[in-house]
């Protein structure tokens, strides 16, 4: 506190001292007219009056002292390197999210908001060292963290530059794995005379995990047969942990079980599956719901791939609204085959139903009816649909063959006319339009070795007498094919197909338009004989299924979030060909349940069949990837890929909260620790002492209370003199 007045302290105070002796001679001369009461009233208004008078005369001041923030900048240090990422503070919030929020832009409330307004802020991003230019987003970088180098580097830009640096504020979790030590960057500070204040963002209690694994799944497995899974759970959790595991196999829920761990142990929970379906599966075990404080939920799910074969004796169902002559030859065909096992469900009147070599367990005998439910269908390898039972179907079974052929990966015959299937069911078949024509006389008809009966080359199903057409019959012929679509058998005169076959999804897909095959069997042995060989090779090459279509790298693997995802995928047509006319899309779904646009992957012109995308994304969990991809003639498939995403690397082995390390940096340089939730106590920061400041007085008797304190004590003193009768 200082005084400005021309006045000598000593005469202020001498006067000050005449006064109250003055006040005090008066208020015991009064003593005889008014009561004491009254007079001690008096006698204290009017040395507080005189002490005011005097505070007058000496003019006291209270000097403050603020930084000229033209004549230096303060920088701001946000950590983003991948650390920062943890989930570890309140709410199960991101250090990242939480630094972004405390430094939020024109939200009037936030430290970055009163920073700047006392400030000129200048705002740096670092990982493995500065990143150049303004700190606008906060998207972690990549980079093994190095909080030395990045102070370092800090200093002496601003030692060559203009603009002097009069402290430092830096966000940070503590984890430095590279690069100068922090402590001899924090003493070359000190001897700048540059403080720097540090924000811890963390909790101690980082570094526990809730991990699920797989410990057993075999690599193959046959459709239909149960097989045996092991998962281990592994909590490191110093308490027991309840919680549930769900099996999934794509979108398909498999099983679900809970389980008790107890603190820092290991458990083991066993599953059996029953595949429904040939071909690939990516199997994955995740933990139902996110355990409080687990800090690694990329380990919260993994994945196990087995391939499921068809099993050694195939199951066909036969499946009509009226009894054929087909029928009966291909039934002991099919019979003979010990690859095949055959069943058949025939409607012959309202309410009659025919069945034929079902297990007692697999149909109802006293309500027989067709399938009502698709699952019902994907028990069998092959389908063989007579196009008069459309008709018969529910919709939802009959539409569910696209689900049969994409899913089950089964092969499917339809025998009869287009006319008879429904319109929305016509894409999966490769005969498109139909043309009936009058057989005249009998015409032989070619079979293609492509692509079913490729190992009878040379028997008798290719040799003469070949298969044949009747004469005098009304024959449907293909006159327009699919694109993909290939012959298996056309007439040698017109060369027009009477059966064609094509891929669809992940099975395979034959139209028969004539169902007069049976008579070759009954034209001589040799049509027997190629009649027989026509439908066992026809119905094996069928329920061994299709190729993948596609290929996607990332499906099932452990994604770093630190870089770019690549999307990329390979597709075939549904000849399986690699294919550069499709259309592909993708979506990337996150953990939190949000979704990125959709985007359009680009053919690789070097790269035949593979098309390429990628996005950025920074939550662990794990990630769906949801492709649409449309072939030229309008056939689209849909499929779905899983992975995992997280941080790889040494940035994330060890993430445990280093606040002690941020505690001694603060304290080396002169500056003061905050943990990020003391941040709205912060009013100023620690700056530099060689930093230009500016002066301001701020003076006592100036001040509004002052002046009307002195004017209510000296009015009050009047009043109560008059009160009393005094003057």
């Amino acid at each position: 506190m200082v005084s400005e007045t021309n006045i000598p302290a000593i005469w202020i105070l001498v006067a000050v001292t005449v006064g109250l002796i003055v006040v005090l001679w008066i208020s015991l001369k009064t003593r005889k007219f008014i009561s004491e009461r009254d007079r001690y009233v008096l006698l204290a208004l009017r040395i507080l009056a005189i002490v005011l008078i005097g505070l007058i005369a000496w003019n006291p001041s209270i000097e403050e002292n603020y930084p000229d923030r033209d004549g230096f900048q303060l920088a701001l240090l946000a950590d983003l390197s991948a650390s920062m990422h943890l989930p570890d503070v309140e709410g199960d919030t991101s250090r990242i999210s939480t630094v972004e929020q405390m430094l939020a832009a024109d939200s009037g409330e936030s430290l970055g908001d009163r920073l700047t307004d006392l400030y000129d802020l200048v705002q740096h991003g670092y990982s493995d060292g500065l990143i150049p230019g303004k700190l606008n987003t906060f998207e972690l970088k990549p980079g093994v963290t190095a909080i030395g180098d990045s102070l370092d580097e800090l200093l002496q830009n601003h030692s060559a530059g203009a603009n002097r640096l009069g402290g430092v504020v830096l966000f940070s979790d503590g984890i430095s794995l590279e690069g100068q030590s922090v402590f001899e960057v924090a003493k070359r500070y000190r001897s700048a005379g540059v403080p720097i204040s540090v924000v811890g963002v963390g909790e101690p209690s980082a570094g526990k995990d809730l991990k699920i694994e797989f410990s057993q799944s075999p690599k193959e497995a046959v459709f239909g047969e149960a097989f045996e899974l092991q998962v281990l759970v592994s909590n490191e959790f110093d308490f027991a942990v309840e919680n549930e595991i769900v099996l999934l196999d794509g979108d398909e829920v498999l099983d679900q079980k809970p389980f008790k761990i107890d603190g820092e142990s290991e458990k083991e929970v066993g599953f059996t599956v029953v595949p429904n379906r040939q071909g690939l599966h990516l199997l994955r075990v995740k933990v139902n719901a996110r355990q409080a404080g687990d800090l690694n939920p990329n380990t919260d799910v993994d994945y196990a791939a087995v391939t499921v074969a068809e099993p050694e004796t195939m199951k066909v169902l036969y499946l009509s609204a009226r009894m054929s002559q087909e029928y009966r030859f291909l039934k002991r065909v099919v019979e003979d085959d010990p690859g095949l096992s055959f069943r058949a469900l025939i409607k012959l009147g309202p309410g009659k139903f025919f069945q034929g070599g079902f297990e007692a367990d697999e149909i109802d005998s006293k309500k027989p009816e067709f399938p009502q439910e698709l699952d019902t269908l994907l028990r069998y390898s092959v389908l063989l649909v007579d196009a008069s039972a459309f008709g018969e179907l529910k919709d939802s079974v009959s539409l569910g063959l696209k689900d049969f052929l994409m899913r089950r990966g089964g092969g499917l015959v339809v025998i009869g006319s287009l006319d008879n299937v429904p319109d929305q069911l016509r894409s999966i078949l490769p005969i498109r339009e139909m043309d009936t024509r009058y057989s005249e006389s009998r015409q032989g008809l070619e079979v293609q070795q492509e692509p079913a009966f490729q190992g009878l080359a040379g028997g008798v199903l290719f040799g003469a007498p070949s298969p044949f057409l009747e004469e005098q019959m009304r024959v449907p012929l293909a006159s327009k094919l699919s694109k993909g679509a290939r012959p298996v058998l056309q007439a040698r005169a017109s060369t027009l197909p009477i059966v064609a076959a094509q891929a669809y999804g992940a099975g395979r897909v034959v139209h028969m338009g004539s169902d007069q095959s049976w008579r070759w069997k009954m034209d001589s042995d040799r049509g027997g004989e190629q009649y027989r060989l026509y439908w066992q090779h026809l119905l094996a090459w069928l329920g061994a299924g299709g190729k993948p279509r596609f290929e996607v790298p990332l499906e099932g693997t452990l994604q770093d979030l630190s870089e770019p995802l690549n999307l990329n995928i390979m597709v075939r047509n549904n000849e399986y060909q690699l294919s550069d006319s499709a259309v592909v899309r993708a979506v990337l779904k996150g953990p939190d349940g949000t979704s990125t646009p959709e985007q359009l992957l680009m053919p690789d012109s070097r790269e035949p069949g593979q098309y390429r995308g990628s996005v950025g994304f920074s939550l662990p969990g794990e990630y769906r990837v949801n492709y649409s991809v449309e072939y030229e003639g309008g056939e689209q498939i849909d499929r779905s890929a899983f992975f995992a995403g997280a941080y790889i690397g040494a940035e994330n082995s060890d993430l445990r909260f280093r606040e002690s390390e941020l505690k001694d940096l603060a304290r080396i340089t002169g500056g003061v620790y905050y943990h990020y939730t003391e941040v709205d106590a912060i009013e100023e920061l620690s700056l530099s002492s060689s930093v230009p400041m500016f002066q301001r007085y701020h003076y006592w008797t100036r001040h509004f209370l002052f002046i009307l304190l002195f004017l209510g004590i000296s009015g009050y003193e009047w009043f109560y003199r008059r009160r009393i009768g005094l003057r």
